[in-house]
């Protein structure tokens, strides 16, 4: 139950610093040179817990990895975006920063499977999670079924 509690934790805190990261976006060494490499583009962050109470953050826009612990993320006196401008300015000093280039980088197949499809997903679950609706009919144990079923809602694009 305890590793069920830790990972909901987990995911609350991802989604909610992944939201400080496209609210703050863009950051000031973005670059706009690419059009299909766009700073605001809903794939251009992500999180991912490496375990022991770590975090690696990417920006898949300047193609930099950054680590937070579980510790400074949940600290409400933690500046997560003071903290990452400052990683980013010394990655800058160094040499390090991505500067943008020339090449035509094809993202389309990726804004599906990273960000579009979660979105459906999400909705179908909050869907199935509201049946039966007002307007369903179970009068019959076969409409109770049509209502009930999983596949009753099929969301593409």
């Amino acid at each position: 139950m305890r590793d069920e509690l830790d990972k909901a934790i987990d995911d609350v805190l991802m989604a909610y610093t992944l939201r400080r990261l496209y609210d703050a976006a863009p950051f000031v060494n973005d670059y706009y040179t690419m059009p299909d490499n766009d700073p605001m583009s809903p794939i251009c962050f992500d999180i991912k817990p490496l375990g022991d109470g770590e975090f690696m953050l990417l920006d898949r826009h300047m193609r930099d990895t950054h680590y937070a612990s579980h510790e400074q993320l949940m600290d409400p006196e933690f500046d997560l975006l003071s903290w990452l401008f400052l990683e980013k300015a010394e990655m800058e000093i160094n040499g390090l920063l991505f500067q943008g280039c020339t090449e035509r980088t094809d993202i389309s197949e990726r804004v599906h499977t990273d960000a579009i499809q979660p979105l459906l997903n999400g909705l179908r679950d909050d869907l199935i999670i509201s049946i039966p609706y007002y307007f369903d009919d179970l009068s019959t144990d076969e409409r109770v079924q049509d209502a009930y079923h999983l596949d009753r809602f099929e969301l593409a694009i």
